[in-house]
């Protein structure tokens, strides 16, 4: 590496450093700029990561190895130790950052001083068995408030807080898609935390974090691999989502549905108990418990679960969390919700309950070439 600390640095840690991560490293150094370095970490891995001379001798890359397998935590924490740059990039090795989305980002951290920066970015779901060896995408990840673009105000972070605990992000709980500056992660300690580092982290930010700007640009492609936790969160049962976590049934509440829903719960009560940041604030298990019964719903509607299944399901859900959930029926918000899920029809997108379609690019380079080709040539 130069002498000199990038602005940037994108950190990529993975398992195993198939192809896909072959694809991802070659386009980003094949990026005209030099403010970034990428730090790749493989985690005790299965297979050798062989790329060209070209790439294996820019100065840019920075390869490290963990003899030992590490949790994601622990593998995250030990990344941004091995990197150097004012601001931290954090992805995963099923998402895509074009070359011309990279110089963009870069442009940005040039001109302004911040500490956090979110922003936007296309989906794509890799061909599984869930999608029924369909790829699947939308154009837009997540669908932001025009209310919170901008920088953050303390009644925009006081927002964003009090709507999570309703689970109702504001924000994407997706890490790739939040840039941090190595101050902010210092001023919580310097590390990721069990059992959901991203999550938890990008709280914890919002607890620290002075300067935190919010633009609806797409910068990234998010990706969901036949083996990310996505493809486990997304089965009619929580038990391999609970594998993937290292979870036990005791630790997830047994209300049926979404494991990340569970999960968020779970977290969220996590942050209330050990942030004096967030002690003031509960999760509301009524609004967690609707969408629990939502995703009951949208599985018998695509025919994932017949109707004695939801019937078995809806039976487990406790009369008190029964009213609750009713309760949680007098927000406009929720309101919404249900007409949305009420008339969502089934097909690919019941997958995860959001509007994706069918698309004939069946890896994730193929689709950033499009991109390319459609939005940046």
């Amino acid at each position: 590496m130069n002498s000199e600390k990038p602005l940037l640095s994108i950190l990529l840690p993975t398992v195993n450093p198939n192809e896909r991560v072959v694809s991802i490293i070659s386009e980003l150094l094949e990026c005209e700029k030099f403010g970034f370095e990428l730090i790749v970490s493989l985690n005790a891995p299965s297979q050798a990561l062989e790329l060209e001379s070209r790439y294996e001798s820019d100065n840019r890359l920075v390869i490290s190895t963990e003899p030992q397998r590490l949790n994601v935590a622990e593998n995250w924490t030990r990344v941004v130790e091995k990197s150097s740059g004012k601001y931290l990039w954090l992805i995963g090795d099923d998402d895509y950052i074009l070359r011309e989305q990279l110089s963009l980002v870069l442009e940005l951290l040039e001109r302004e001083n911040l500490d956090c920066l979110s922003f936007n970015g296309w989906s794509y779901i890799f061909p599984s068995e869930m999608t029924k060896n369909l790829a699947l995408s939308r154009p837009r990840h997540f669908n932001y408030k025009k209310s919170i673009l901008g920088v953050l105000t303390h009644k925009k972070y006081e927002k964003i807080i009090k709507n999570m605990y309703r689970f109702v992000p504001l924000i994407p709980l997706n890490m790739q898609l939040t840039i941090f500056s190595r101050d902010t992660i210092e001023k919580i300690g310097g590390r990721f935390k069990m059992p959901f580092p991203d999550h938890i982290a990008l709280m914890e930010f919002l607890a620290v974090a002075k300067i935190w700007k919010v633009v609806d640009q797409r910068w990234c492609i998010v990706g969901m691999a036949p083996s990310s936790f996505g493809n486990s969160a997304y089965k009619n049962s929580d038990s391999a989502g609970e594998v993937y976590l290292g979870l036990t049934e005791s630790e997830v509440p047994p209300t049926p549905g979404n494991i990340l829903n569970s999960v968020m719960l779970s977290w969220l009560e996590t942050l209330s108990n050990t942030n004096q940041r967030f002690q003031k604030y509960r999760p509301s298990r009524g609004n967690y418990i609707l969408r629990q019964i939502g995703v009951s719903y949208r599985r018998w509607r695509s025919k994932e679960i017949n109707f004695a299944g939801l019937i078995q399901n809806m039976k487990r859900i406790p009369i008190k969390d029964l009213l609750l959930a009713i309760s949680s029926l007098f927000s406009m918000k929720n309101i919404i919700l249900i007409i949305k899920i009420l008339g969502r029809k089934p097909g690919p997108e019941k997958i995860i309950g959001a509007k994706f379609e069918a698309i004939n690019q069946m890896d994730i380079k193929a689709l950033a070439d499009d991109i390319r080709l459609s939005v940046y040539s």
